[in-house]
């Protein structure tokens, strides 16, 4: 392991283990909260950013992904999306490039992070400066025609192994996320139900 990545490895686990203890029993945490984020050998480094794709400068690899409400979400459907798959059992989510480049350097740290099984945290916003966050999450997929990637999550019980989770893992990791959904976002309607489900989870058993 290069001393750039194991760096990033003491950094990664330092911002999990903050988000463990902000968890407050599964409830949304507060954007100012996240911002603040966390410590590493005396620095602070915040766990998102406002463009939604998050590297902080010393770590090599992507840190977070979050998705937006109102003007924030402008010309993006993956929040709603996201929400939709959780809720109907899906094994993914998908997560939407930022927009006018596919090569943009915030696009190409989603490519970086397929390409090296990195462990991430994936926000979904819970009303207004307020978010729930699924994690250790991982890009499985990228799709440059539809300026998309693939998201799935693992095991919390796991940690943040850097390898893409086992079909077992990504069914506990998205029922708690799905738990997290139901107790906590608020919803004017019933759960969407999916014409043509996105692939289940149930397809392949585990083994």
């Amino acid at each position: 392991m290069s001393s750039a990545d194991g760096l990033d490895q003491q950094m990664r686990l330092a911002a999990f283990r903050r988000l463990v203890g902000l968890n407050h029993g599964g409830a949304p945490i507060a954007w100012t909260e996240l911002e603040y984020g966390f410590e590493f050998e005396g620095e602070r480094f915040r766990l998102v950013h406002q463009q939604g794709i998050w590297k902080p400068r010393l770590m090599p690899h992507l840190l977070s992904v979050r998705t937006g409400l109102g003007r924030d979400a402008e010309g993006y459907e993956d929040y709603e999306s996201g929400i939709e798959a959780v809720l109907n059992g899906a094994d993914h989510v998908r997560y939407a490039f930022r927009r006018g480049n596919v090569n943009h350097a915030h696009n190409r740290y989603l490519y970086d992070a397929m390409a090296n099984d990195v462990p991430l945290v994936y926000f979904l916003a819970a009303g207004e400066g307020r978010y729930l966050w699924a994690a250790p999450a991982y890009v499985a997929e990228v799709d440059k025609i539809s300026e998309t990637c693939e998201i799935v999550f693992g095991s919390p019980d796991r940690g943040p192994a850097y390898e893409l989770p086992g079909l077992a893992d990504r069914v506990h990791g998205m029922r708690l996320f799905r738990e997290r959904i139901e107790r906590h976002l608020p919803r004017a309607q019933p759960p969407l139900r999916l014409e043509r489900p996105l692939r289940m989870v149930a397809e392949d058993p585990p083994q």
